[in-house]
C-alpha cells in the first residue's frame, strides 16, 4: 500500500519524467552521513532545484527547514510540494519565466509555512547537524553563526 507521501512522490516523479532530456533529478537516500538533502535534487535548463514531497497537512521538519534555507540562500529553486495545487506551482516554474515563478513560490512557502518558532527550531537543528559533522560543540557552532568564529581564507 502506498503511502500519502508517496502519492505525492509518485505524480511528482511522473511530472519530471514528462520533461524528458531537458530535466535530471535523482532522489538522494539519506544515510545519516554528509550533507543534507531533500527528496528530489536537479537540473532543468540549467537552473537548479529542488523539491520536498510531504503528505497533505504536513510540513518539514527543522532540519528540511534549515536546508530548505541554506538551497535558497544560494539561488536554488525549491519547492514543497503536499498537494495538487504546490504541483502546479512546480509545472509553472518548469515552463514559464523562472526567476518571476520562483519570487512567487518562495513568499507563497514563507506566508505559509514559516513561523517565529519554527525558524529558531531550524537555526538550531542546524548548528547541531553542522557541529556533528565538524566535530564542533554545539556551543562552537552557535559562536560561528554570530561570526565569532575564525574562517581560514
Amino acid at each position: 500500500m502506498t503511502t500519502p507521501e508517496g502519492r505525492v512522490k509518485r505524480k511528482v516523479s511522473a511530472y519530471l519524467k514528462s520533461l524528458g532530456d531537458s530535466c535530471y533529478y535523482f532522489m538522494p537516500v539519506q544515510m545519516g552521513y554528509g550533507a543534507s538533502a531533500l527528496d528530489y535534487m536537479g537540473a532543468y535548463k540549467g537552473k537548479a532545484f529542488a523539491i520536498e514531497t510531504k503528505a497533505s497537512g504536513n510540513h518539514p521538519t527543522a532540519l528540511q527547514q534549515f536546508t530548505i534555507q541554506r538551497m535558497r540562500q544560494a539561488k536554488m529553486a525549491v519547492f514543497v510540494v503536499s498537494c495538487d495545487e504546490e504541483l502546479e506551482h512546480v509545472k509553472r516554474w518548469f515552463g514559464g519565466d523562472n526567476a518571476a515563478q520562483i519570487r512567487l513560490v518562495e513568499e507563497g512557502h514563507q506566508r505559509q509555512h514559516q513561523n517565529r518558532e519554527g525558524s529558531r527550531q531550524a537555526s538550531k537543528a542546524g548548528r547541531r547537524h553542522r557541529a556533528a559533522q565538524g566535530g564542533q560543540s554545539p556551543t562552537e557552532a552557535e559562536e560561528e553563526m554570530k561570526g565569532g568564529g575564525n574562517d581560514a581564507a
